[in-house]
């Protein structure tokens, strides 16, 4: 054995990833040992099948004609994703990287490669993905507008539902800033809840006004600091909630209660401009020597107890 076939050999022991070879019928003519831990076959089960014998049917049909376009231009490649097929039936996701073998005279005579299991890797990308599908989900059946900007306040993404609430459409918000969008008023308060979620992580409860198709707008925004790296910008998730039905309600309920207000003032004047005549009225009929025909003693128990008098205190009985 020649040194650099000593080499090849101590790479192949060595190596994690199976090594492999194949003729130009796509028939394996070698398997490193490193197939056990892959696929569960020992290296003599393999010699003689194709990669494409190791694949679900759907999967062999899907790779074979591209395998077969790289081998027809003798090339190269590297991580063609496949599937294959342990041999207690589950999936791997596999990895392949092939270099053409060519004889003296340049015809091909086959490939050497390696695949690597990538299966952890396959099925983390996947769980993330669901969770970002979820997430998605959760987020599209929130009716809240949700935004992300950075610390300069501009919009890096933004919540595609509800556009008629946007101050502009969303696909025209990332790059832009929130005083470019926003009015002056609005856009400050922005900055200032940004500047407050900077400090302390969070910032609730602010409310802008908007002007909208249909009339003006009034949202309630809230913000959170999104977790970074040492070496990333600060971002910031903003939720603004739609709150105009809820603060014209407040509004009127406001002015009613005002209303009110200034009608118990009204009352309550006629009401003691009533018993100051009906004092009057008593005054002058006891200077004529006639009794009061009001009644006004329970005045006197109302002040001790800090009573309001009753508006209608009828008049005492006349004299006779």
């Amino acid at each position: 054995m020649s040194a650099s076939e000593q080499r090849f050999h101590d790479i192949v022991d060595a190596s994690a990833d199976w090594i492999w070879e194949i003729d130009t019928a796509n028939r394996y003519t070698f398997a490193s040992d490193s197939v056990r831990g892959l696929l569960g076959y020992e290296p003599a089960e393999i010699i003689g099948k194709t990669p494409f014998d190791l694949m679900p049917v759907a999967e062999a049909a899907r790779v074979r004609p591209e395998f077969e376009a790289i081998a027809a231009r003798k090339a190269m490649f590297r991580d063609l994703d496949n599937i294959n097929l342990h041999k207690d039936g589950s999936i791997r996701h596999v990895q392949t990287n092939g270099m053409p073998i060519f004889a003296p005279d340049g015809a091909l005579l086959g490939y050497r490669g390696l695949d690597r299991d990538v299966t952890k890797q396959k099925n983390a990308e996947a769980a993330l993905q669901r969770l970002a599908d979820d997430l998605k989900a959760t987020l599209q059946a929130i009716p809240d507008l949700l935004f992300e900007l950075d610390a300069e306040g501009r919009y890096i993404t933004a919540k595609t539902t509800q556009e008629e609430l946007m101050a502009a459409p969303s696909v025209e918000l990332p790059g832009k800033t929130v005083r470019e969008v926003l009015p002056p008023e609005a856009a400050q308060t922005v900055m200032d809840a940004l500047a407050a979620a900077s400090r302390n992580g969070s910032d609730y409860g602010r409310m802008i006004t908007l002007p909208l198709a249909h009339g003006t707008g009034h949202f309630e925004i809230s913000v959170a600091r999104k977790p970074a790296l040492a070496d990333e910008l600060e971002h910031f998730i903003v939720l603004s909630r739609d709150i105009t039905a809820r603060k014209i309600a407040e509004d009127e309920l406001r002015e009613r209660n005002a209303e009110l207000e200034r009608f118990n003032k009204a009352t309550v004047g006629r009401e003691l401009d009533m018993i100051d005549l009906k004092a009057r009225i008593n005054a002058l009929s006891t200077e004529l020597g006639r009794a009061p025909p009001y009644r006004l003693d329970y005045l006197e128990d109302n002040a001790r107890k800090g009573e309001q008098p009753p508006a209608n205190a009828g008049p005492a009985t006349p004299a006779g």
